[in-house]
């Protein structure tokens, strides 16, 4: 399966459109036209997955800047954000603290919202 990013889409443009433009190049599995989830209005991109890489380099070599509605497209390869998380960090010093200990203690003066060496005062 290969997955196409397709970006600065007109509000005009509808997944059929989306379908005409690349069954030129194969076979479409399928098309996510994403929209608002409040108002349903299209968010200017989708996605669309065809069966073979070819077919996919094909159309993202064709498409990639064409004009559709007076807008260029952009279409490439989609990157997968957000869909696999690092099990390992690569480089990191187990000599150096992290953020979090290396911080400076905090005066008990500011956590309270008193200047340093100012003192709280208790009336009888």
């Amino acid at each position: 399966m290969f997955k196409i990013y397709v970006g600065n889409i007109s509000y005009k443009v509808t997944a059929q459109t989306l379908n005409k433009l690349f069954s030129d190049y194969g076979l479409i599995d399928e098309i996510i036209y994403v929209t608002d989830e409040k108002t349903g209005k299209p968010r200017g991109f989708a996605f669309v997955l065809m069966p073979s890489e070819d077919q996919g380099r094909a159309a993202i070599a064709s498409l990639d800047g064409r004009r559709v509605n007076g807008r260029p497209l952009v279409v490439g390869e989609a990157s997968g954000k957000g869909m696999t998380k690092p099990t390992e960090v690569v480089g990191a010093s187990t000599d150096r603290p992290t953020p979090s200990q290396s911080r400076r203690p905090v005066s008990r003066g500011a956590r309270a919202g008193r200047r340093p060496g100012q003192r709280r005062f208790r009336g009888n």
